[in-house]
């Protein structure tokens, strides 16, 4: 072996033991809040779109149109809470520039609003919704990396004790395996369980209510994910029997910016229609600079 094959040898070696190195420290990286990947939410919204579709489109809001021949009038009114029109927009969604939601809107008896603020790290901290009833909550959280537990504490008042609290597990890849969520002062609680495929996509979802522990017969609801091309293609709901028994299918149809531009939740069609953001903090930093320069010559 000549020195050049030796110096070769000893060099593929030297790699092969920091790619190792780098692999184990990877691995035993504590997982942070950054890394979390859960809906703070809607349970599931009314139209899905990926986070990071809508920010790459630069998404600014959403509106969502029912379909003229959409499903019958009782149907519409009893799930669309009762929208005035059967055609035209019956609410919209408003996206951050990470895609987070941050104000929806439904057109309705009620006019249900919903409006959402995150902190720095892009967890929840503020909700507000406004109805018939006006509901304002401080949202604050807990994370214990060790055993990977996420403890949101929601407030009506931050002097006081949390009025409700949600008690997320998460593997070590992120992703929430099970959420325990109630009342502070009341004994009943929703828990719901999640699995992924291989790709750490959500495929299924159980939930139940629970008093002191014991699970009450008939609240269970079930939810199947089916994706095409690791797209989310359609939803198979199998609802509590005292909402509606019974299995449902939500289909969803995707454009080739990869947003939904049609779903049909059980025969009721909801079209979108998608604004951009006319231009991003960026974007606007490098225009004022461009127009400074100009006006400087």
């Amino acid at each position: 072996m000549d020195f050049r094959t030796k110096k070769v040898n000893i060099l593929i070696v030297q790699i092969f033991f920091i790619l190792l190195f780098a692999s184990c420290k990877e691995a035993i990286r504590p997982l942070q809040l950054s890394d979390l990947k859960f809906e703070q939410v809607d349970e599931y919204q009314l139209i899905y779109n990926d986070k990071e579709i809508l920010s790459a489109n630069k998404i600014d809001t959403m509106f969502m149109i029912l379909d003229p021949n959409s499903g019958t009038e009782s149907y519409s009114r009893s799930w669309y809470n009762g929208a005035l029109h059967w055609t035209g927009t019956i609410g919209y969604y408003v996206y951050d520039k990470n895609g987070r939601i941050l104000e929806t809107q439904l057109f309705g008896w009620d006019y249900p609003s919903n409006k959402y603020q995150y902190d720095s790290v892009g967890l929840l901290k503020e909700y507000l919704h406004e109805s018939d009833y006006r509901d304002r909550q401080k949202i604050r959280h807990r994370f214990v990396p060790d055993s990977l537990l996420l403890y949101q504490y929601r407030y009506y008042d931050l002097k006081s004790n949390p009025a409700y609290e949600i008690l997320f597990k998460f593997d070590k890849r992120g992703n929430v395996l099970e959420e325990k969520a109630g009342w502070t002062d009341e004994d009943f609680r929703h828990k719901t369980i999640y699995e992924y495929n291989q790709s750490g996509k959500l495929i299924y979802t159980q939930s139940a209510r629970y008093e002191n522990d014991k699970e009450e017969e008939d609240t269970h609801r079930y939810r199947h994910y089916f994706y095409t091309n690791d797209k989310l293609d359609s939803v198979y709901n199998v609802l509590p029997i005292y909402i509606n028994p019974g299995k449902r299918l939500i289909k969803l149809y995707y454009d080739e910016r990869g947003l939904c531009y049609r779903q049909d939740r059980y025969g009721v069609i909801t079209n979108c229609i998608y604004k951009q953001r006319e231009r991003d903090d960026t974007y606007k930093k490098e225009e004022n600079n461009r127009v400074q320069k100009t006006i400087n010559k």
